[in-house]
């Protein structure tokens, strides 16, 4: 399988509203590698049937299975069990599992498939099985139970984490809406890793600030996302726009920066994400 089937598979099923060369970037750029890729190089990519090692855009870095997997679920229209389907209609050098009837398992054997594509794997990787999710699951709960403090400071921490580690601060303060895939990461780990797990804390004050940060970037990243899909801009274009009637979009935008950052403080006591 070629880096252009693998790509056409997807898109050749039209339920996602981004063209082909787009989803090739933003796919590739979901692995987390060094140097970010444009739609103009990934393109010869697409068309071509045979390329060298793209390693060079991640150097030391593996590629991320969380960044790819999450980029993948993020489109609600796009059923795994169709993507599924249409990938069965390849029949070279697949490794991907068409026959488990488990999420997880499929989109951790596309992720490996796409690792083979790029030449990180020299041959066809051992698919996952649901007894290793299983496995892999638990170890990461007990890691997790291992965390000190009380349940409010665990909590906390964790956010705090996630914040460094998707970079959010820089994210929103880029305006470079390439880069958003760390909020969509962002998203993602947050409602697993504290709205998920600290259910019994949605009394405190602190789970519902959380819970009302994470659903305000949510709703920042949505906007950037359609704001850009149907002008074909940047964000940064779309803010710093002269201030009138018609810039709804960087009005928008900015009012929904003040809340993040608003509500930030509310977690943190008077803290700030950034300075206006």
């Amino acid at each position: 399988m070629t880096f252009g089937e693998f790509i056409k598979a997807i898109s050749s099923l039209k339920l996602i509203s981004i063209t082909r060369d787009k989803l090739a970037a933003e796919l590739f750029n979901s692995l987390g590698p060094e140097k970010k890729v444009y739609e103009t190089t990934v393109k010869p990519w697409i068309d071509k049937k045979e390329l060298g090692s793209y390693k060079k855009y991640f150097r030391d870095k593996e590629p991320s299975e969380d960044g790819f997997t999450r980029y993948l679920k993020m489109w609600p229209s796009l059923d795994w069990k169709i993507l599924r389907e249409e990938f069965g209609k390849i029949d070279t050098d697949i490794v991907i599992d068409l026959e488990n009837d488990d999420k997880d398992v499929f989109y951790r054997s596309l992720f490996q498939q796409f690792l083979f594509i790029l030449k990180f794997k020299s041959d066809s990787a051992s698919l996952p099985t649901i007894e290793s999710l299983i496995s892999e699951e638990a170890s990461n709960e007990n890691d997790e139970e291992s965390t000190n403090g009380t349940p409010i400071e665990q909590m906390l921490d964790i956010f705090s984490n996630l914040l460094y580690k998707y970079r959010i601060v820089e994210v929103l303060s880029s305006d470079i809406i390439e880069d958003s895939m760390d909020i969509v990461n962002f998203v993602e780990a947050a409602k697993s890793g504290i709205i998920n797990r600290f259910l019994r804390l949605q009394s405190e004050m602190s789970y519902l600030k959380i819970r009302e940060f994470i659903l305000e970037i949510e709703n920042y990243y949505h906007l950037c996302f359609m704001a850009t899909s149907e002008s074909c801009t940047d964000v940064f274009t779309l803010l710093h726009e002269e201030e009138n009637d018609s810039n709804k979009f960087g009005k928008s935008a900015l009012l929904a920066r003040k809340d993040i950052n608003a509500i930030y403080g509310e977690i943190f006591k008077g803290q700030t994400l950034f300075v206006y």
